[in-house]
């Protein structure tokens, strides 16, 4: 029973019970208001009903306030009880969602991470070929590769060309060579 039929139901009862005290007052009230069959005898001892409450009446409305206030009282207790689920649930919401980021940014840092060893790992392949290549034209074919349209849009072939031939782009550079005999 979800929190609305809850309440339906609650007010269906109050209802109930507040027809069923009324009835029950008004046969009183009846009953109070008829003449007795015979006359009432003037007998100190003998008292009308309704003068004092008998001892019955007087436990009953005890007990029956007693009821009432715990009622009041677990339902005061539940609600604190269900606004601290809420707040828990809320605080494990933030916890999940505060995980998530840590480790979608984590995720991205070995990522790059991982592209950062790529790219050392071919500048200094590069690098160490560039050196070892004695004849221009073979010199002039590595520069090809890092001046390929593509290459260009890429940032990191023109870190690559930085760090191999220091300078500032693969395309200014030019590749001197002395005349050997």
């Amino acid at each position: 029973m979800n929190a609305r039929e809850h309440r339906i139901m609650k007010r269906k009862w109050q209802q109930a019970n507040k027809k069923r005290r009324e009835k029950k007052q008004m046969l009183e009230n009846v009953l109070l208001d008829t003449p007795a069959l015979s006359p009432i005898p003037e007998n100190p001892q003998i008292r009308p009903h309704s003068a004092t409450p008998t001892l019955s009446e007087a436990s009953s409305a005890r007990g029956r306030k007693k009821v009432k206030r715990d009622r009041s009282k677990m339902y005061r207790d539940n609600i604190k009880l269900q606004e601290k689920i809420e707040q828990l649930e809320k605080r494990i919401r933030k916890y999940k969602k505060r995980l998530q980021r840590k480790s979608k940014r984590d995720g991205k840092v070995e990522h790059n991470s991982n592209d950062e060893n790529k790219y050392k790992v071919l500048s200094n392949a590069i690098k160490e070929r560039y050196k070892t290549v004695k004849n221009r034209k073979e010199k002039r074919l590595i520069h090809s590769i890092l001046q390929t349209p593509i290459t260009k849009k890429i940032q990191n072939a023109n870190a690559v060309g930085k760090r191999c031939f220091g300078r500032r782009s693969p395309s200014k550079i030019q590749v001197r060579s002395t005349k050997t005999d």
